[in-house]
Formats: C-alpha cells, structure tokens, sequence
C-alpha cells in the first residue's frame, strides 16, 4: 500500500485489510518512525504478521523501533527480519 508522507494515515485504505504486510528496507527512509509502525498497525489484521526486513540499519536499531511503537510484538527473528504480530 502506499502510505502518506511520513507514515502518516494515509486514508487511502480501510481498517484491518492486510494479512501481511512485507516491509523491506522501509524504516530507514520513514521520518518518523512511530506513525509508519502505528500506520502498518491500522492496516493489519487481528492474525495478521508484519514481515520487517532490516538490511539498512541495524538488527538491533530495527527491534528497538519496533518495540517503542507499543503496537508490534516481535515473535520471530530471522538472520536479518523480523516477524511481529500486533498488539490489541
């Protein structure tokens, strides 16, 4: 999906439509970190998984974003992704 500039909502799409969300190489160039993880948020659905591949920053840089957004839990790490379900 395209989203708004900055991450922010982007109104384009509904509520909880994504399965998956694959976001590669994406949090490097997202300004602000926060909306882009809350925005991915509003797209997933409740049994949904967002796939974060990090190959411009580091592992441990991607899981400290993922973790301050307070809406990804990281349920699998790969050699350089990270698999996250939502939370609520």
């Amino acid at each position: 999906p395209l989203l708004a500039k900055n991450g922010a909502n982007s109104n384009i799409l509904e509520n909880n439509i994504a399965d998956i969300i694959l976001a590669m190489d994406m949090f490097q160039q997202a300004q602000e970190k926060n909306p882009f993880s809350q925005e991915l948020h509003r797209l997933i659905k409740a049994d949904g998984f967002l796939l974060i591949k990090s190959d411009h920053i580091s592992l441990e840089n991607a899981r400290k974003l993922i973790l301050e957004s307070g809406v990804w839990k990281i349920e699998c790490e790969l050699s350089t992704d990270y698999k996250c379900i939502p939370l609520n």
